[in-house]
């Protein structure tokens, strides 16, 4: 086997050029590498805006939809008030059911829990993350109000089947449509000013869900 010695050189300028080209390629590799990695990150942030945008479009649609339902809720819940008056006969036989009750539909926020905990949000800018960060901690306190609204309504299903109440189930049943009314008041005060965050990131309501038309709520219960 023959060891070929390493090529001496004959003086600084020659040491400096090889020098040179070593770190040029040096140069040449780490920037290729951190193209790379740059491209990579841009592709997954670039799919985690798209399933955030998606997702609150669906939550801004879930939004409107409920809140289409409020004047007639507004109405249910003066009709059954005017019945614990006297003042009106209802049909309770409904009461334990969606028919008698506004849709508090869910709003998901999956994709935000999701993209949270892969680390890829390190790398949006921050104003941006912070836009984003803002109405999903709105969110969650909607989805909390959502919660208690939905057991606030289901109160009234204690009255179904119901033809008259007595003095007591009258006190109550007062009482209940005034809890309802408070649940319902803290979901309504919040939405204005999700759906306006939502829409300050460019993004518009979806379909609206597929459900009864919201007018149908206003209607007495048959």
């Amino acid at each position: 086997m023959h060891i070929h010695k390493p090529k001496g050189f004959h003086n600084l300028k020659e040491f400096m050029a090889e020098i040179s080209v070593i770190i040029v390629g040096i140069l040449i590799a780490l920037s290729a590498e951190q193209l790379i990695e740059w491209i990579h990150i841009e592709s997954k942030l670039s799919e985690t805006r798209e399933a955030l945008r998606a997702e609150l479009s669906i939550d801004a649609a879930n939004l409107k939809a409920m809140s289409d339902e409020n004047a007639c809720a507004d109405a249910r819940l003066n009709l059954l008030l005017d019945w614990s008056d006297g003042k009106v006969q209802v049909n309770t036989a409904h009461l334990a059911s969606m028919q008698s009750r506004p849709l508090l539909w869910t709003l998901p926020i999956t994709a935000w829990e999701v993209t949270e905990s892969t680390g890829v949000m390190a790398h949006m800018p921050i104003k941006e993350r912070l836009a984003y960060a803002e109405v999903y901690d709105e969110l969650a306190n909607e989805r909390t109000h959502i919660w208690d609204e939905r057991r606030a309504w289901d109160l009234l299903a204690r009255y179904a089947g119901k033809a008259t109440l007595d003095p007591q189930e009258a006190r109550t049943l007062k009482a209940d449509l005034g809890t309802v009314r408070i649940r319902d008041d803290d979901r309504r005060l919040n939405t204005p000013s999700i759906l306006a965050a939502i829409g300050h990131l460019g993004i518009q309501p979806g379909s609206p869900p597929q459900g009864r038309d919201p007018q149908e709520l206003c209607q007495a219960p048959k």
